[in-house]
């Protein structure tokens, strides 16, 4: 086996997309000895060429230190080559790696996102404490990132954040796989009689969730037949409330349908059974940098035609295959009046999921973006070396 590759998490799923799909099977194809440490209820599988182990799930985001602790131990028993972290809060145990695995390990910071503008719409957090918080998150990361030798980037606007740490850095795009996205298969849960809208991702109030459902409630008005597939986690119990009463209220019962967490295996089945992909999500500051919607790409890559919020990183990908409409996001009748423009032009929503499709796979698949990654390991290592 090639050099060994520890990759750790304590907030995704060991599933997840860019974590497990895309990075850790790409590293096991290319000969690296990859274990995948998160939070599960199981000890140990093997998936893909990755081994997965599994340790207990926190019981609140109080308890997560233990979770850190959990994965410091399993990472130093499996002496790494390369230490690859996913999550902010893992810095916090970068320098008790470095002490126990030595200088020779390669240790990787993925940044998912803007860090400090996340923090400052988690609404666990109470409103007065979440600039404070952001900013001390910052500070800190600042500090304990000194320890890492690499970071792993999503855009190139992330860059100039990171311009004082001396890391070596590689910039791996979030773009979907279009391997596995071929032969889909259409649910018969969701007929072709029905007009189908689809959305998955996370159930957030920031995301747009209720504007989706006023102009859902607009559209089906003239559109009866109407079908919304939304499929994700809600972020508080108070906010399924909140859009389970919409619903009630405004008789929408029969024409949304929840879906628990999906499986990026199964991804392709759902959006080939939907007609429209459907992209809210609000102008709040987490979403007002330059980031990668994969979800977005995911849904052209599998030929949909797009209705989404009018932000410049989504708008930017629309515009380039005229594949739909950007919209005012926080606007329902915009949102309707795109949804019923695309229902009534049948041939002009199979024009622009083409036009979608064919600039996904000629110009944004993570197959690229893999060779990108393998090149960044290689040469990581090799410093390492020296």
């Amino acid at each position: 086996m090639g050099p060994r590759v520890c990759v750790l998490t304590s907030v995704h799923k060991p599933n997840s997309n860019r974590i497990f799909y895309r990075q850790c099977r790409t590293l096991a194809r290319a000969g690296y000895e990859v274990t995948l440490i998160g939070p599960a209820t199981y000890v140990e599988e093997i998936r893909d060429g990755v081994r997965v182990l599994g340790v207990p799930p926190p019981s609140s985001r109080w308890h997560r230190p233990r979770t850190w602790v959990a994965l410091l131990r399993q990472a130093v028993r499996l002496q790494p080559d390369v230490v690859h972290f996913h999550d902010p809060e893992l810095l916090a145990i970068v320098p008790l790696l470095r002490l126990s695995l030595g200088r020779g390990v390669r240790i990787v910071y993925d940044v998912h996102e803007y860090v400090i503008d996340s923090i400052a719409h988690k609404v666990w957090i109470p409103a007065s404490l979440r600039d404070p918080t952001a900013w001390l998150a910052g500070r800190v990361e600042g500090t304990l990132g000194r320890a890492v030798d690499g970071l792993v980037l999503v855009v190139e606007e992330q860059g100039p954040l990171y311009q004082n740490w001396a890391a070596d850095r590689a910039i791996v795009h979030n773009y979907p796989e279009a391997a596995a996205f071929a032969d889909p298969i259409p649910l018969p849960e969701f007929p072709a009689d029905r007009f189908r809208l689809i959305y998955l991702g996370s159930l957030y109030a920031r995301r747009g969730i209720m504007t989706m459902l006023q102009a859902l409630s607009l559209v089906v008005r003239e559109v009866p037949e109407t079908l919304l597939i939304l499929g994700g986690a809600f972020e508080t119990e108070s906010f399924r409330a909140q859009v389970e009463a919409y619903i009630a209220e405004h008789d929408l019962d029969r024409h949304v349908v929840f879906l628990d967490w999906v499986e990026h295996s199964h991804l392709k089945n759902y959006l080939a059974s939907a007609d429209v992909a459907w992209l809210p999500g609000l102008w709040v500051k987490q979403y007002q940098r330059r980031s990668i919607s994969t979800k977005l790409l995911e849904c052209m890559l599998m030929g949909l035609p797009i209705v989404s919020s009018d932000h410049p990183h989504r708008r930017q990908f629309i515009s380039e295959a005229q594949c739909g409409f950007s919209v005012t996001a926080d606007d329902p009748h915009a949102h309707a009046q795109a949804i019923l423009q695309l229902q009534r032009d049948r041939g002009e929503r199979q024009a622009m999921g083409e036009r979608a499709r064919e600039l996904i796979l000629r110009k944004y698949t993570w197959e690229t973006e893999a060779e990108v990654l393998l090149a960044y390991y290689e040469r990581l290592l090799r410093k390492g070396e020296g």
